[in-house]
């Protein structure tokens, strides 16, 4: 018997698991994160603040990446 090779092919998956505080303001839909439009929340009476230092570049050589890590300065 031969085997292809996928099906030789294995994942290693980490599990992301976000606070309560996140899901008040968000909400996960398949891969996309959106914001949760709640009624309770005005969600303009907030912001979002991403450190520099907590931003992870993955490798160049990941083809499978449907997203460009090109930065643009506003005008």
């Amino acid at each position: 018997m031969i085997l292809s090779t996928k099906h030789l092919l294995t994942t290693v998956s980490e599990k992301i698991e976000f606070n309560e505080e996140f899901y008040k303001f968000f909400a996960i839909s398949s891969t996309d994160i959106v914001v949760n439009v709640s009624p309770d929340i005005n969600i303009s009476d907030y912001s979002l603040v991403i450190r520099r230092d907590d931003i992870n570049v993955a490798d160049d050589e990941d083809d499978e990446l449907d997203f460009s890590n090109q930065k643009s300065k506003k005008k």
